[in-house]
């Protein structure tokens, strides 16, 4: 793949990623051209003549040296910087031998700046100059995986050593030296926190990232949460309807009777009710009613026999549409357990206020499921009904006495009181 097509296929991170490791790369190959800059200065005797060397090295061979030791401490810098990058993106460990490299690097190019360049303090030759270049180069890449604080340490005392790349200019004593140890100091400092920050950005924006990787997933975990118990809470009470009007209709169809057919059309209503009531919980916005939804429970209740008692002591109208939509659920699911766990023959629902809130009770007898296992069934629907109400702040609370279960639900809400029942 081509470099062009691998910057398109990229994402917004990986593309700056990418942008900012080879800016650190140019930044370590332009260490490398200064490094032979210097050294073409001092073979062209632009600043002053060599100091005695070792080695007798003059003109290109001292160039070639140069250039040669300075591609290898780049080269040791790169891998180095990569494997710090690496480590702070938690991608990987640094190879073992990458460090002990780029120490013997680091000693080659040093050595090479005090023996080729001249003693002067004129740059690009200044020998003392590049020595600190040169380690700058290799803590800013290996630094850029330490805490600051440690960073802090090692600068500082590279900038103590390299002072003895200045020994043989006049002078070097009291403050000239603190004055050289400080300007050792601000040229270390500049280039390893440029690589510092510089990674450091890449790992908050990876990290920014993953971020909205995990909250896409959590959101489409939250869809699916809140489908599956629209679908639940939706399709619930409307399947027990058509049961018990089917079981209805089947009755009086055996006897001969001709309401049956009249069941058995309420029956295919109800189907297509259900069929609507899906495809807008998929579409993401169903809503009930409350005054709907006790007008429902009512029919359906008085379809299976119960004698159904509605009690309100409040303004259903004046309920905000939030506590109303959560105790419109709760009618819904309360009443669906009524006719899936018990042969209720007396059921009543009742609204009133306590306080700021409204309360919901719903009771009815001849239970037949204990309500703790209907509460500890992991499909239940009263624990998406606690979800639903945590999310309003409205608390759930069930109780049984003998055969009696009682349903109690408590929204936030504004309310008014109205007279009668």
């Amino acid at each position: 793949m081509k470099i062009t097509e691998r910057w398109r296929a990229s994402t917004e991170p990986g593309r700056f990623e990418a942008y900012t490791w080879w800016s650190i790369v140019i930044l370590l190959w332009f260490v490398a051209l200064l490094l032979v800059s210097a050294a073409g200065s001092a073979a062209n005797g632009v600043d002053q003549p060599f100091a005695p060397p070792i080695v007798d090295v003059r003109g290109r061979t001292a160039v070639a040296i140069m250039a040669v030791v300075g591609i290898a401490h780049c080269l040791a810098c790169q891998l180095a910087a990569r494997d710090s990058l690496d480590i702070r993106l938690a991608r990987g460990t640094a190879r073992r031998w990458s460090t002990p490299l780029l120490a013997v690097t680091t000693l080659l190019a040093a050595a090479a700046c005090v023996l080729i360049l001249p003693t002067t303090t004129a740059f690009p030759a200044g020998r003392a100059l590049m020595v600190v270049i040169v380690v700058a180069a290799a803590l800013s890449t290996l630094g850029a995986r330490w805490p600051v604080r440690r960073l802090w340490w090692v600068l500082l005392t590279a900038a103590v050593v390299c002072l003895a790349a200045d020994v043989g200019l006049p002078g070097i004593a009291g403050v000239n030296a603190v004055a050289l140890v400080i300007r050792n100091f601000m040229l270390l400092a500049g280039l390893c926190f440029t690589t510092w920050v510089s990674f450091w950005t890449v790992v908050v924006v990876r990290r920014l990232e993953r971020a909205r990787d995990i909250e896409a997933r959590l959101a489409v975990a939250e869809e699916r949460l809140r489908f599956s118990r629209d679908l639940h809470d939706t399709v619930g009470r409307s399947l027990s309807a058509i049961a018990v009007k089917s079981e209805l209709a089947a009755e009086l169809a055996n006897r001969g009777r001709p309401e049956a057919a009249a069941e058995m059309v309420s029956v295919r209503d109800l189907a297509h009710d259900v069929l609507a009531e899906v495809r807008s919980v998929a579409a993401g916005y169903r809503r009930v009613s409350l005054a709907e939804e006790l007008d429902g429970a009512r029919s359906l209740l008085r379809s299976t026999g119960a004698v159904t008692t509605v009690e309100s002591r409040i303004d259903v109208d004046a309920v905000d549409d939030t506590a109303q939509e959560a105790l419109a659920w709760a009618v819904r699911e309360g009443v669906t357990n009524v006719v899936r766990h018990s042969d209720a023959r007396n059921v009543t629902l009742s609204l009133d206020r306590t306080g700021q809130d409204t309360r919901l009770t719903i009771t009815n007898d001849a239970v037949n499921a204990s309500p703790d296992d209907v509460a500890s069934d992991p499909g239940s629907g009263l624990a998406g009904l606690r979800d639903r109400l945590r999310h309003v702040g409205g608390t759930l609370a069930t109780e049984r006495a003998l055969d009696t279960f009682t349903l109690r639900v408590t929204v936030p809400g504004t309310t008014s009181e109205v007279e009668g029942a």
